[in-house]
């Protein structure tokens, strides 16, 4: 079965930088919670009904940040960051009871609709 996925992702985001030159040092340290999205798309294969395996792969975008902006001897610098990931999962599943199908009979469906009053209006 050959199937897709998206959803909400959440991630904590750290970045760090040092500098050095001209006798000077920095660092710094900066660290954000982050919402995004994700998206992907898998395989997965039934060995059996309650033995099957899966490969999937998952791409995360978690946006962009802007890190640290200014100027040094009049020229502007600006420093940012695109936070994405791909993940790809390979597992088995195991269903630990097989629920068996239940047919549905003609007796069924009249014994649950017996004494029940159904108004659907006029017929046109």
């Amino acid at each position: 079965m050959l199937y897709g996925t998206g959803g909400w992702a959440y991630g904590h985001t750290t970045s760090s930088a040092n500098a050095a030159g001209l006798g000077l040092a920095a660092a710094g340290s900066v660290g954000h919670e982050k919402n995004g999205s994700t998206a992907g798309a898998g395989l997965e294969y039934a060995f059996n009904p309650w033995l099957s395996f899966k490969v999937e792969n998952l791409y995360h975008d978690l946006g962009t940040d802007a890190l640290v902006s200014g100027a040094v001897a009049g020229v502007p610098f600006s420093l940012s960051e695109k936070t994405t990931a791909h993940t790809v999962k390979i597992g088995v599943n195991v269903k630990l009871k097989v629920w068996p199908a239940r047919r549905l009979r003609s007796a069924d469906v009249a014994r649950s609709l017996a004494g029940r009053d159904f108004n659907c209006g006029p017929l046109r």
